[in-house]
């Protein structure tokens, strides 16, 4: 069910293109679930690109930094 869940969470994203929520909701799953950091901090930056503002993806973004620095 792994790529039918990555399926998933790209159509929602695909769908609503200008809601930060979907992109970030993603990152969280693929760094926690899928152990891709890479990915997921590609997608929180996304997010940061449609909502500057929206702090959850940049406070998951930091935490990423920390933990994978390379």
């Amino acid at each position: 069910y792994a790529e039918l869940a990555k399926k998933t969470y790209q159509l929602s994203i695909d769908k609503s293109p200008n809601n930060p929520r979907y992109p970030y909701e993603y990152a969280r799953k693929l760094h926690s679930e899928f152990n891709d950091p890479v990915a997921a901090i590609k997608l929180l930056k996304d997010a940061l690109a449609i909502d500057p503002n929206y702090q959850e993806p940049n406070d998951y973004l930091n935490f990423l930094y920390k933990n994978y620095p390379e």
